[in-house]
């Protein structure tokens, strides 16, 4: 996994990817950040890429592939297995059953978005520093 990969964002809430730009931009992470606004299409991205991502933080509730389905089909092709990149979702809302389900499918992370600025700077350099320390084949 390359530590200087780009972050992949799959946010469908415009007003969401901007303050998530601004907060990347505050905390002067030097990862380009790629914002997708469906899974379909960073699923697309994914495959023909020839980038190799730093992570993914991914909202749960996406139209027509929900982020649990963009995860199932990225652990059914082994090429995307192979490259090992760390799937976080990050998401509006949560209940035992859907995070049970998404540390089930593998998931390396789930965080419920945080309501303040402050909190939710806090929460993605948390993410990415522990990432950026993390050893990964």
């Amino acid at each position: 996994m390359p530590k200087n990969g780009p972050i992949i964002i799959v946010e469908d809430e415009t007003e969401d990817q901007e303050l998530l730009k601004d907060v990347f931009e505050e905390l002067k992470i030097p990862n380009a950040v790629r914002f997708f606004d469906t899974a379909a299409s960073a699923l697309e991205y994914l495959v023909s890429s020839l980038e190799k991502p730093f992570l993914i933080l991914s909202d749960i509730y996406l139209p027509k592939m929900s982020g649990l389905d963009f995860l199932k089909r990225i652990h059914e092709d082994l090429q995307l297995r192979k490259k090992c990149v760390p799937f976080i979702f990050f998401t509006t809302g949560s209940n035992s059953s859907m995070i049970e389900q998404a540390y089930l499918m593998n998931a390396q992370g789930f965080f419920v978005k945080p309501i303040t600025s402050e909190q939710l700077q806090q929460s993605l350099n948390a993410i990415v520093d522990y990432w950026k320390f993390a050893r990964l084949p």
